[in-house]
């Protein structure tokens, strides 16, 4: 039994805790000071080399410490990985409740004559994320490829903001 001067702590069960969850890869993590000072509140989840594959994994983990996210941002894509498919990305993203909203935001990645094959895996997770956001009830998609596209200049290698537009990356995903 406490005594009276003793503070009491609740302990918050992980399935009350929720949270606005960001899963990506490096196009976001060059950017991660700049995501978290904009929006303090968001699960920022963002590793340079990040596949499409690892998704399951991070919600997993995102789960196990949070239960499920009351919103989900996902921005990976670039990194090609074989064996995961269309149906594993839609068991994946059937293991979320249906209430909860997702935004996809669709990867690019600019031919550069050498990197047909990364060019090509980044188009076919862009194009599982439209066929799943056209019947995934909360699900919308942001399209950083036409932003990224227009905005050459502002990448350091046709696929990551530079030094210089990390804020500018991040307000993109912030007002998206």
């Amino acid at each position: 039994r406490p005594s009276q001067n003793a503070t009491v702590r609740r302990v918050v069960p992980a399935s009350q805790l929720g949270g606005f969850y960001m899963v990506g890869d490096s196009v976001s993590w060059r950017a991660d000071n700049e995501l978290y000072a904009s929006e303090t509140g968001w699960i920022l989840d963002l590793r340079p080399g990040r596949r499409l594959d690892e998704l399951p994994g991070r919600l997993k983990w995102f789960r196990a410490n949070h239960d499920n996210p009351d919103q989900l941002i996902v921005q990976l894509g670039t990194n090609r990985r074989q064996g995961f498919n269309e149906g594993d990305f839609r068991d994946t993203m059937a293991s979320l409740p249906a209430t909860t909203p997702v935004m996809f935001l669709l990867p690019y990645r600019k031919f550069q004559g050498d990197n047909a094959g990364p060019v090509r895996a980044t188009k076919k997770y862009g194009r599982w994320m439209r066929d799943l956001a056209a019947g995934r009830p909360l699900t919308c998609l942001a399209d950083w490829p036409s932003v990224a596209a227009s905005h050459l200049s502002n990448l350091v290698d046709g696929e990551h903001p530079d030094a210089t537009h990390e804020g500018w990356y991040a307000r993109y995903v912030v007002r998206a």
